[in-house]
């Protein structure tokens, strides 16, 4: 674990190294199953040509024609799936390095160095959350609005009494409860649903 809860960080900051050895392995064993498939695409490929250049002189049959075509290209598409394979098991191997989606502050460690975590979709099921990282920068904020306020205030852009600087900008101005009556931090309305 690289990060002290609680502090800040930066996109792409190292946060969490997992053990890549068994993922270094599996890249390993999908490198050897890519070149051992493409050694027999090219073995099959000699075999395919001597077999075309013997059918020309009579000296082969349609049927060993054929069945050459067929191999060769069987070999053809298991090079394709152990390249597929092997780049599976490199993006597992990237994942041993798990780095800051976003800059902002970390929270808690969710799991001690040395425990068993599983991976998956965000929310899955059997998926181990580590940490929690929250956006400071910018913030956003929800707001709940009434639908009279709403109407009125998109009468009044479209009446020109309220400027908008352009398409769904319109500024805001709020505050925290520690700001009592005064609304001191801007922002602009970016989404109205």
């Amino acid at each position: 674990l690289h990060f002290p809860p609680g502090t800040e960080v930066q996109k792409d900051d190292l946060l969490v190294e997992i053990d890549p050895q068994p993922f270094e392995t599996d890249v390993a064993r999908a490198t050897a199953d890519l070149a051992q498939a493409e050694a027999r695409h090219t073995k099959l490929q000699g075999t395919l040509k001597r077999i075309e250049a013997a059918r020309a002189k009579g000296a082969s049959t349609e049927e060993e024609l054929q069945t050459a075509i067929g191999d060769t290209a069987e070999a053809a598409a298991a090079v394709d799936v152990a390249k597929a394979a092997k780049k599976t098991a490199e993006i597992n191997l990237g994942y041993c390095q798990l780095k800051a989606p976003i800059s902002g502050k970390i929270g808690d460690r969710m799991m001690d160095e040395g425990n068993l975590v599983t991976g998956g979709p965000s929310g899955a099921f059997n998926s181990t959350l580590l940490t929690t990282i929250v956006a400071v920068d910018p913030a956003t904020v929800l707001f709940d609005m009434d639908e009279n306020t709403l109407v009125r205030l998109q009468q009044a852009i479209r009446d020109g009494k309220l400027e908008v600087p352009a398409e769904n900008s319109i500024s805001v101005e709020l505050g925290l409860p520690i700001h009592q009556n005064q609304y001191p931090l801007k922002g602009v309305v970016r989404f109205i649903n």
